[in-house]
């Protein structure tokens, strides 16, 4: 009789564990993007390299987490003088600095889908940052707006260096 229940409270606390247990998701690597915006610069581009660990459950939140980074040698803004000049110790030092990461502290659900909270590290240094974003159709969709004057990049005047970025990250 104890071992049967042994058993059943062993399979029940399996059971329990999995059911709370976040999904962790399988980035497809080859349609993940992520894309930038310096709207007062009227400069558009790209960061390749995405690698993230997603592990989510919108029924359970508090103990779902995303975390990502992507390669600094891959911006890409259409002109080479440019991609070379923003990888430098003067902006993004990539020689020293080579990834942008973020690791999530907080996911909270929203009407418009979701807010997640967490530590951005550009050029050696962490700051919180807010994301929006949905997930539709095996498709985590984010977007944030920071200032990488901030972070010891382009300058000193924060209007000059906001940008918008947007990640999309299809999942399998």
């Amino acid at each position: 009789m104890q071992l049967r229940n042994l058993l059943l409270s062993t399979a029940a606390a399996a059971a329990i564990g999995w059911a709370v247990t976040p999904k962790e998701y399988t980035l497809n690597l080859e349609e993940a993007t992520v894309t930038y915006e310096f709207p007062q610069e009227k400069v558009t581009g790209s960061i390749s390299g995405l690698d993230a660990t997603i592990n989510f459950d919108p029924m359970d939140l508090g103990a779902s987490s995303i975390s990502g980074t992507v390669d600094v040698s891959t911006i890409d803004t259409g002109i080479k003088g440019r991609n070379k000049h923003l990888q430098a110790g003067s902006y993004f030092d990539a020689d020293n600095h080579p990834q942008l990461s973020f690791k999530s502290s907080s996911i909270d659900k929203t009407n418009a889908g979701y807010v997640m909270k967490g530590d951005l590290t550009m050029k050696g240094k962490s700051l919180p940052v807010t994301w929006k974003f949905t997930f539709d159709d095996g498709v985590f969709t984010g977007t944030t707006s920071i200032y990488t004057s901030d972070y010891g990049v382009y300058g000193k005047k924060q209007e000059k260096s906001q940008v918008n970025i947007t990640v999309t990250a299809p999942v399998k």
